[in-house]
């Protein structure tokens, strides 16, 4: 009777194999192709205690057949390894298998804590002051079920992202991010803390897609993230990243859902944001302004000498009672008062709070009650992230070069943005990118390498009495730069500045920096050398598109002197098109030389 009954269920079960390459099983194994697996795949998780079976990261059937063994236990299920699988037993209880029921109290109180009825997409704006965070950012916000704009500190938070092993400085940080030295493991939260990191510490604007997941696929996700608990993962800055990562979570929705395939090499969190409207899960967006941002706000239709004022209050609130601002309409008084008083909360996030900081904030407050109401309208909510210029760029050009005649140009950039570039979409004063190669073929039909820009990264944000950001910039790769003999050869370099950078009215801005060089060039007598040196010009957004004018100045050590010229104008035809207008003049001892050239950009 055993034997028949046994017989009975075995039939009535899917056979394993095909369930075993099926597209949700993959899934749930983060499983990928790979040549140099047996079975065709291997998995992404870098962590035995995610696999049953011991052959489980390169074997689906075989994970699969162990996990079905584990399920298939006669007893009740409480052991640790069965409760750690519960989007595996959901999984495979609606394939048809019949297993013993789950007793697992911890995840029952993990996902009574969490309450994930709702799952949203967030996104804080790039920073640059961090490595892992130039492109922006995106992670997981699960929600309750009806909850309350003002109640979302109740909400979870899942992250992914690198865990640094020690205190490892930024660029050690930045080339471990790159090169896969830290492993990535997924983290939650109270969603009240990643406001208090991104939305006020380091005052990033936050961009919140909320997706249109039922109940039922948000809870199957919250269930692989319970599996995902402590288990790692190999981190790679480029390409699997926090916004793979999430992609893949989010795909567990549907198993015709497929978001992870649009990046075969890179995912830059901004794309991850675009696959995930493309595919026509968001509901709506909401803009959650930085507190720097709203201080910018505040202040905007303020005058110079009120903006003094509102500095000055802050730091002595009795002046409120002065003459030159008491003869002043109410309501100005009130903005001004207002200003302050944020100033101050935007001072605050940067370091502790002290008595003083705290007294003025109360009397600032006072003085503002005895005011009539005055309400200020929230900042407008700028272009969307996702509605800049795609993240790569291919470009075709013709240009001259003085001692070697006219030239066709071919450009191709990895990622992602330069200051010239359509500026809606990306934080202003900032330029990143990755893999930016020049290939030049002359008259004679002869062609040469012209420039491999390996990472070019700027930041060039302008200081007033509010804001006092440094200005930076780092540079590495290979370019055509002339030597001591006269002509032109294939440098390798790397350059970094920092230096401050100055509005100039609403729209352009000049700057200048302290610079060092240094640079491998084979026309030199002593191949290396080290040139300190400045960089200073202007930049302007025009109706047209950018421009910029920019002088770079360096005294090489072994007595040469190179001044650099250069002017860029940028037309923007559309989104994702446009046109470029490059000058550039160079001096050296022994060598002078100008370009000039136009080019055709396409963003894809």
């Amino acid at each position: 009777m055993l034997l028949c009954l046994f017989s009975t269920t075995t039939f009535a079960t899917p056979a394993i194999e095909p369930l075993a390459y099926s597209t949700m099983w993959l899934k749930l194994g983060h499983y990928h192709s790979s040549l140099m697996s047996p079975s065709g795949y291997t998995s992404y998780v870098d962590d035995a205690a995610f696999f049953i079976s011991k052959e489980g990261d390169n074997n689906p059937q075989a994970e699969l057949a162990a996990t079905i063994q584990l399920f298939s236990q006669p007893e009740p299920l409480s052991d640790s390894k069965a409760c750690r699988f519960q989007a595996r037993y959901q999984w495979l209880t609606e394939q048809g298998y019949t297993f013993p029921s789950l007793s697992c109290p911890e995840y029952d109180n993990w996902r009574q804590q969490l309450q994930a009825h709702s799952v949203t997409l967030a996104f804080p704006a790039a920073y640059m002051n961090s490595p892992s965070s130039m492109f922006g950012h995106t992670f997981l916000r699960f929600d309750p079920e009806n909850i309350a704009e003002d109640s979302l500190w109740l909400s979870w938070a899942v992250n992914f992202g690198a865990t640094p092993e020690g205190d490892d400085n930024s660029i050690l940080y930045a080339w471990k991010g790159v090169a896969g030295g830290y492993p990535g493991k997924f983290a939650m939260m109270p969603y009240y803390r990643k406001l208090q990191e991104y939305n006020r510490l380091e005052n990033r604007d936050i961009w919140e897609y909320r997706l249109n997941l039922s109940p039922e696929q948000t809870a199957f996700i919250s269930s692989h993230i319970w599996e995902l608990r402590d288990i790692r993962f190999d981190y790679f800055f480029i390409d699997e990243n926090c916004s793979f990562r999430l992609l893949e979570l989010l795909e567990l929705a549907a198993p015709d859902l497929d978001l992870t395939s649009h990046f075969p090499v890179a995912a830059i969190p901004v794309d991850t944001v675009r696959t995930v409207l493309n595919a026509d899960l968001v509901e709506n967006v909401h803009y959650r302004p930085s507190n720097a941002t709203t201080l910018h706000h505040y202040l905007a239709p303020l005058s110079p000498s009120e903006q003094a004022l509102v500095y000055e209050m802050a730091l002595d609130p009795d002046l409120m009672d002065s003459e030159a601002v008491a003869h002043l309409p109410a309501q100005r008084q009130a903005r001004m008062i207002q200003s302050s008083y944020k100033y101050l909360r935007y001072e605050v996030n940067k370091q502790f709070r002290s008595p003083e900081t705290a007294g003025n904030s109360l009397a600032l407050l006072r003085g503002l009650n005895r005011l009539p109401p005055h309400h200020i309208i929230p900042p407008v909510a700028p272009e969307k992230p996702e509605q800049g210029h795609d993240t790569s760029m291919l470009a075709l050009g013709a240009g001259h070069h003085k001692g070697l005649g006219n030239y066709l140009e071919l450009q191709g950039r990895f990622t992602y943005h330069d200051l010239l570039d359509n500026r809606e979409g990306f934080p202003p004063g900032a330029e990143i990118t990755f893999g930016d190669l020049r290939i030049r073929g002359y008259e004679d039909n002869y062609w040469q390498l012209e420039q491999l820009d390996i990472i070019s990264i700027r930041s060039q944000y302008p200081r007033n009495r509010f804001f006092k950001p440094l200005s930076w910039q780092v540079k590495t790769g290979l370019e055509r730069q002339p030597g001591s003999d006269g002509k032109e050869h294939l440098a390798a370099h790397l350059n970094g500045g920092a230096g401050i950078t100055l509005p100039m009215t609403a729209n352009s801005q000049w700057f200048g920096l302290a610079t060092l060089r240094l640079e491998h060039n084979s026309g030199f007598d002593r191949n290396m050398q080290l040139a300190p040196g400045i960089n200073t010009g202007f930049s302007s957004h025009n109706p047209l598109g950018n421009w910029r004018l920019e002088w770079q100045l360096d005294q090489f050590l072994n007595g040469e002197l190179r001044s650099t010229v250069t002017l860029g104008q940028h037309w923007e035809l559309n989104r994702n098109n446009g046109l470029r207008l490059d000058v550039r003049y160079e001096d050296q001892d022994s060598f002078n030389n100008y370009e000039l050239s136009l080019s055709w950009r396409h963003y894809f």
